[in-house]
């Protein structure tokens, strides 16, 4: 957990595409909401690890987004049973029942269906509202945060130094 906060600051104080940033928080908050007993979460977990973007704003965003999923449960029931009983859905949701491994990713469960509709309805304002903001965040505070005198006192304590070390060696032995 400590490599993935450390590549998140790391990321949004460097000059890494914030494109990338907010892709990452915005997928965070899509797999956030959708409920993880299913395969579709499996699915998207996993693809998660073959795009391109910031896990540590990732895992971040999905631990911290996922706090407030609780609250947002009424709503994902009531989008989920508007979108299921549509009549012109109806013939692809009994297929997609009816087919033995796609039945599995549960897409006629209201709670799924409304979350991924809820997730691709927010992934586009979450996408542009993360990517204004670490634009404003570099613009502005970025400077800032660096001038304070004991901002680089965090990165000189010896047990995070090491912590973060290693995350870096672990980081390049996979990415080869």
């Amino acid at each position: 957990m400590i490599q993935y906060v450390a590549s998140f600051f790391k990321s949004i104080n460097a000059n890494n595409h914030p494109g990338d940033i907010a892709h990452a928080v915005a997928l965070g908050l899509f797999l956030a909401i959708l409920p993880k007993d299913n395969l579709t979460f499996v699915f998207l977990f996993f693809f998660t690890f073959f795009i391109r973007v910031n896990t540590g704003a990732f895992f971040i965003s999905f631990i911290l987004l996922g706090f407030l999923t609780p609250f947002l449960d009424v709503l994902i029931n009531r989008i989920g049973f508007f979108i299921v009983p549509l009549q012109f859905l109806r013939p692809c949701f009994i297929l997609l029942e009816n087919t033995p491994f796609i039945a599995l990713f549960k897409l006629s469960n209201t709670m799924v269906a409304g979350g991924i509709v809820l997730g691709l309805i927010l992934y586009v304002p979450c996408y542009m509202l993360t990517r204004f903001l670490v634009g404003k965040y570099r613009k502005h505070m970025q400077p800032s945060v660096s001038d304070i005198k004991g901002s680089g006192f965090i990165s000189k304590i010896p047990l995070l130094k090491h912590l973060v070390k290693i995350s870096e060696l672990k980081e390049k032995f996979y990415d080869k």
